[in-house]
């Protein structure tokens, strides 16, 4: 049963909202990347962006269908959940964009914040593994691709054994109390239970990357190949990993720039298409970030009806 939420988030949720919206304005001026690009084809670009509106609302139903099973909460909570704080991403360190949805949940449902924050972890963690194997599909299309595709078949077998077997988990977390003295939880989740909602994380990243595909198309005045695209889910994992990175701003874009150019996309280009991309990303952001607080406000007029 749902606990009785107030109308109004809690104050550090609030404050919380309104700093990652300044971070990724501060990122974006300090990264130079508010410059709008040369477009040759306006029909790619909208259905570019179709697609990418529609990458978050699979991204929102990945969160959903990890709850859904013990948690049964709605999509437009989960919706609510995810864009209210998307824009967390951006403040260094990243661990924002996992507590805030995860809190959110809590407090509507009355569940268990820790809970909550695994379940968001899980996420997290399946987002990255199935973003590894859909985004290294453009690598079979690389020279000398075997370079590349070894460091990161270890790093994803690595990430596999760290989320699926006690050994190499219960590993990690000594390590990691080792480095930071503090005891902590991370998630063991059952190759079983992921085997179920896979799909769906598999279908958000190919609606992903072909988002990306229409969007490299409108700024190229020649046709581009398909396989191009898969260097945007790559990129993107590859900036999750990066903690450091406010949202992986800068490095996400240089390892765009360096996979485009394996792909043979001139260099110029692929660092217009990369920096580009990144105010195309926020648009989608931004679309979902709207959209949570149209579901609020539809909620708190139900409420009043």
């Amino acid at each position: 049963m749902k606990a009785k939420f107030s109308d109004k988030l809690k104050n550090w949720l609030k404050y919380l909202i309104y700093i990652s919206i300044i971070f990724v304005i501060v990122g974006l001026i300090k990264a130079d990347y508010l410059n709008i690009p040369k477009i040759y084809h306006y029909q790619y670009l909208s259905l570019s962006f179709l697609f990418l509106f529609a990458g978050f609302l699979f991204q929102c139903l990945n969160w959903y269908f990890v709850l859904k099973k013990d948690y049964p909460i709605s999509f437009k909570d989960a919706v609510i959940s995810f864009g209210l704080f998307v824009f967390t991403k951006y403040i260094p360190g990243k661990v924002f964009v996992i507590l805030g949805k995860a809190e959110y949940i809590s407090k509507k449902y009355n569940l268990r914040r820790k809970d909550m924050i695994m379940r968001s972890l899980d996420t997290q963690f399946i987002v990255l593994w199935a973003g590894i194997i859909v985004g290294s599909i453009g690598l079979f299309f690389v020279d000398n691709s075997m370079k590349y595709a070894i460091p990161l078949l270890i790093g994803w077998v690595f990430l596999s054994l760290v989320i699926f077997t006690n050994f190499f988990h219960n590993l990690l977390i000594k390590a990691i109390k080792v480095v930071t003295k503090k005891e902590i939880e991370l998630p063991l989740i059952s190759f079983k239970q992921v085997l179920k909602i896979l799909p769906v994380f598999f279908l958000y990243w190919f609606v992903f990357t072909i988002a990306f595909w229409f969007f490299v198309s409108a700024l190229s005045a020649n046709s581009i190949s398909f396989f191009i695209a898969f260097s945007f889910p790559l990129s993107v994992t590859l900036g999750i990993v990066m903690l450091i990175a406010p949202g992986g701003i800068g490095f996400r874009e240089g390892i765009l720039a360096g996979l485009l150019i394996m792909l043979g996309i001139g260099s110029g280009d692929a660092t217009v298409i990369s920096v580009s991309s990144r105010i195309w990303f926020i648009f989608g952001e931004l679309f979902i970030f709207i959209l949570a607080f149209i579901l609020i406000f539809f909620q708190k007029s139900d409420k009043n009806t």
